[in-house]
This record gives C-alpha cells, sequence and structure tokens, in this order.
C-alpha cells in the first residue's frame, strides 16, 4: 500500500535535508528515501578503530552564506585552521600565512621564499577586491581558467606552482589550474573572510545537525530508488511513496539516463588514513606538497585541531593523492609513505593505516560554473524537481543553496500541472 505525503525527497544529502528543512517549514509532510544507513551523502564521518574518519579530507568554509543560515557553528564545536599552510618537498620545509589574516608574520612568509613582496602585494590588493565584491558579481566574470588569472595578475611562477597550484589541486581536484577564475576568486573570498574549519567530531556533524531538526521517521533508510513517476517513488523492496512533489537530491547518473550524456563526469581522490604515535608537525596547518612528480598533494594532521577524532595518546593524520592511478591499496601505500618519509622522516613507516576512500566521484565538474538557479533550473519535469551541486559548482554552499532553491520552486508551483511522466533508473 502507498504512503502519501506532500513530498519526496530522493536522497538524504546537504541538498535533500536542506530542501525537506524548507518543506517542513512550509507545513508540507515530507519523506526523504536514503540507499545509505546515515545522512550527509558525501559529507559523511565513519567510525574505524576508535577514530573519526571522514569520506574524503573536507573542510568547512565558515564564511559560505548558506552555511551560516544553516548551521549552529557553535553546537558543531568548530575547531580552526590556522590561514596558511606548510608547504613542503622532501626535508624542505616552508611556511605560508595569509597576510590580510597573519600580518604579524608577513616578514617570516617573505623569509620562506615561497612569494614575493609582489606576490603578497597583489595578494592583498585582490584580497579587498574580493571583499567588496558580492559572490554573485564574482560570478559574473569570464571563464577563463584559473592558471590564465593568476598569470594575468602577475603573480611568480614559484609562488603558483609551490603555493597556489597544490592548495587549489587539494580543494578542487584537478592539477592543471583549469577550473574557472569564477571559481578561484569566490573560494578565495570565502578563505579571506573567515577559517576554514572541521566539527570536532567530523565533517559528518554537518548533516546530523540538519537531521536532527527533522521529525523522527521522516528519513527512510536503506531503501534504494527503482523509478520515479510524476506523482509516485517506487523502491526496489516495493514501497511505494506518493506525493505531488518530488525532489531527487541525489547523483542524477545514477536516477535519469539522459543526465550521464548532459552532465561533465566528477573529479576523483584517493583519501588514506593513518594513525600515528607522534605528529609530524604541531601547526593547525594544512600541509602542501609541490612538485609535478608528486604522489601526495596535501595532508593534516586532524587532531591538531581536534584530539576527539581519535582515542587518546594517538594521532590522525589525512592524506589525499589526486592524481589518477590504478594501483592497489598496499602499493599505495607504500608509495604514500615513501614520499612523505622523505619530507618527516623515518617515523613515517611506523604510521599505522586505518583505511582508504577511492572516490571516484568526489567533486562535480559542471560545464559552466554558476552561484544562482532560475526557476527552471531546478525543474525536470512538473512535480519532479533538482537539487544537488553538480547544477552549480562543486562546494557546500552549492548543495545548500541548490536544496532551498529547489523547495522555493516546488513550493510556488502549481501541482496539478504535473505530467504521468516515467523516469527509469538508470542502475538496474
Amino acid at each position: 500500500m502507498a504512503e502519501s505525503v506532500d513530498a519526496v525527497i530522493v536522497g538524504a544529502g546537504m541538498a535533500g535535508l536542506v530542501a525537506a528543512q524548507h518543506l517542513r517549514e512550509a507545513g508540507k509532510s515530507v519523506k526523504i528515501i536514503e540507499k545509505g544507513k546515515q545522512p550527509g551523502g558525501r559529507v559523511r564521518t565513519d567510525e574505524v578503530q576508535g577514530f573519526r574518519l571522514d569520506r574524503g579530507f573536507q573542510v568547512l568554509l565558515t564564511a559560505y552564506p548558506e552555511a551560516q543560515r544553516y548551521f549552529d557553528y557553535e553546537a558543531l564545536d568548530l575547531r580552526n585552521f590556522e590561514s596558511g599552510a606548510l608547504v613542503f618537498q622532501g626535508r624542505r620545509h616552508n611556511r605560508f600565512y595569509n597576510p590580510q589574516r597573519h600580518r604579524d608574520k608577513f616578514v617570516p612568509t617573505l623569509r620562506s621564499g615561497l612569494a614575493t613582496v609582489r606576490d603578497l602585494t597583489i595578494l592583498m590588493r585582490l584580497a579587498a577586491r574580493w571583499k567588496r565584491a558580492t559572490p554573485a558579481e564574482l560570478f559574473q566574470q569570464d571563464q577563463i581558467t584559473t592558471r590564465e588569472y593568476l598569470k594575468l595578475q602577475g603573480f611568480s611562477n614559484t609562488f603558483v606552482d609551490r603555493f597556489l597550484e597544490p592548495f587549489m589541486t587539494g580543494i578542487f581536484l584537478e592539477q592543471g589550474l583549469e577550473t574557472p577564475q569564477r571559481m578561484f576568486e569566490f573560494v578565495m573570498k570565502m578563505f579571506s573572510e573567515a577559517p576554514a574549519a572541521i566539527p570536532a567530531m567530523g565533517m559528518g556533524a554537518l548533516a546530523d545537525q540538519l537531521a536532527s531538526k527533522l521529525p523522527e521517521g521522516t528519513i527512510v533508510y536503506g531503501e534504494e530508488v527503482r523509478n520515479i513517476r510524476s506523482g509516485s517513488v517506487k523502491t526496489r523492496s516495493g514501497k511505494i511513496f506518493e506525493a505531488p512533489i518530488i525532489i531527487m537530491a541525489t547523483d542524477p547518473t545514477n536516477m535519469l539516463r539522459n543526465f550521464v550524456e548532459e552532465h561533465q563526469p566528477y573529479r576523483s581522490v584517493v583519501n588514506l588514513y593513518f594513525s600515528a604515535d607522534r605528529a609530524p608537525f604541531s601547526d593547525k596547518l594544512i600541509a602542501l606538497n609541490y612538485g609535478g612528480s608528486r604522489w601526495v598533494n596535501n595532508l593534516a594532521v586532524l587532531t591538531n585541531l581536534s584530539p576527539k577524532l581519535a582515542p587518546e595518546g594517538k594521532h590522525l593524520i589525512s592524506v589525499s593523492v589526486v592524481r589518477d592511478t590504478e594501483l592497489g591499496e598496499r602499493d599505495l601505500q607504500k608509495l604514500v609513505k615513501s614520499e612523505l618519509s622523505q619530507a618527516f622522516g623515518p617515523e613515517v613507516n611506523d604510521w599505522q593505516h586505518l583505511r582508504s576512500y577511492f572516490i571516484s566521484r568526489a567533486l562535480p565538474s559542471p560545464s559552466v560554473f554558476d552561484m544562482e538557479l532560475e526557476d527552471q533550473d531546478v525543474i525536470y519535469q512538473n512535480g519532479i524537481y533538482l537539487a544537488g551541486d553538480y547544477l552549480l559548482n562543486g562546494s557546500l554552499q552549492a548543495a545548500l543553496y541548490s536544496g532551498r532553491r529547489a523547495a522555493e520552486v516546488a513550493l510556488k508551483k502549481p501541482a496539478a500541472q504535473a505530467k504521468e511522466v516515467e523516469v527509469e533508473s538508470a542502475s538496474k
């Protein structure tokens, strides 16, 4: 027997959770159908041997407008990164600090050899412009590549190659700096305005907080959607949910055949976690590895920020590999440890591997990076709506915003106009 509600949302990721919150606030009854066993989509945290591991290295940019709208930062017990990076190649280590946020470290940053006076002057000039500009204004810029933009601004090759390239690779998951200028400027604006942080208990706390705002039973876990009609959703187990509003807040390539061709592939990353008795460094900084032949792009000692992520006396180290590889897990571990032991000494060989995440669909790579959605952008068919960061750009900001927009549009569109169009799942 079918269960009838006002709205059905497919996927309990960030977009789906926000859409559900808006619909509930409008007085609508909602069911979220989630294939997994916990909320969050790509933003989840697993517990392994007493350690809390995010599925892929992720941070919260606390300046995100939508994040400020939806999250209670105090309740999340956020732990902030310092604004800068530890930059290394082999045994050569240098620290770079954001001149806007760490004026007292301007001279040490210059002495590091990573940036010239001209580089820092350009960076501060751009930061002042980013502060004045709204995110929407930044996304009106031309879609030249980040590399072209950096060259036009006059940054030195050393600063680009040793800091900006590995830093942006860790964010955009591509080494060529091909991501459009507008996305680079938006991200840099966010970094310059407020700290990057992680919740004390891991990034999964973001989804847990959103889910906790919904009535018990709103999310139906362990159910995979088989097909969708305008007006109903059927799961593989045979359950049917009827609703005049259906929001698909999950990876569309798993649900809609035509989206496989319409949207560009996702970018991938491998995230390895290690346990150590002693941290390789004590800074609350992301460490960046530079050099074209590198395997490791970035690493972070997460327990430097939050000891709650590991058992007492242990350190949790997150390592990201951003390059195509067909290596098996053991071979990749050996390469990673070999590279890091050159940088941080033989103690690296004593690190205990906890888990590796091979994430083939880590970040969407749309053909056009945007900031705002028109009504028609979230309408798939009358009565069926879309939500997800793939509609705009790969970011938490985009995921949260798209969920809100899908709910807003669904609430103002007459359900009576819905057509009986079946959408078969692309995954059989």
